[in-house]
């Protein structure tokens, strides 16, 4: 019965002194820190780029709003879109062509704001209403909800969000020159 003991002891304490398996352990753990990292640089890249390319339409589309006011018809002959409305500059907005935005999925809001009579000028009275006098600004919001790609960061934030994309958005606005 003694040596049974023993034996039964000096197995456990063997069996504990072991270095076996923990590699395999240390393996598990630091590549799926490793993938983490990997898959959440990956979607940041693809956030920041379609950020960049939402920011160019928007830049993009005030200058082509603030080109065509209410003059332009005049100023310019065979201006195609003179005179634009709101439905023109996010028609223009969805036909840029942008490689990772998808077109009906970007939102673009156009207000145009009156100058004021007052020296320094300022802009005020915004509305969606073509306001496309010369002097007065415009201003084009556009908005687009990038998909997340990466499983588990899609179910990580539909948790918080409902939906499993991230809203990239960018306003800019410039004075109607024509």
């Amino acid at each position: 019965m003694t040596t049974l003991r023993g034996w039964s002891g000096s197995l456990r304490r063997g069996f504990m002194r072991s270095d076996q398996g923990s590699s395999l352990v240390e393996l598990a753990i630091s590549l799926g820190l490793f993938l983490v990292l990997v898959l959440g640089s990956m979607e940041f890249s693809l956030y920041f780029l379609a950020y960049n390319e939402v920011t160019d339409a928007a830049r993009a589309a005030t200058r082509w709003a603030a080109v065509r006011g209410s003059d332009s018809c005049a100023n310019v002959p065979g201006l195609s879109g003179c005179n634009a409305s709101a439905s023109d500059v996010q028609t223009y907005v969805q036909s840029i062509g942008y490689p990772m935005l998808i077109p009906g999925n970007i939102q673009v809001a156009t207000a145009w704001c009156q100058a004021s009579t007052s020296i320094p000028v300022t802009w005020a009275a915004c509305s969606s209403a073509t306001g496309n006098e010369p002097g007065n600004q415009v201003q084009v919001s556009v908005s687009y909800g990038v998909p997340i790609f990466i499983p588990l960061l899609s179910n990580a934030v539909s948790l918080f969000t409902q939906t499993a994309s991230i809203n990239a958005s960018s306003t800019s606005s410039m004075v109607v020159v024509q």
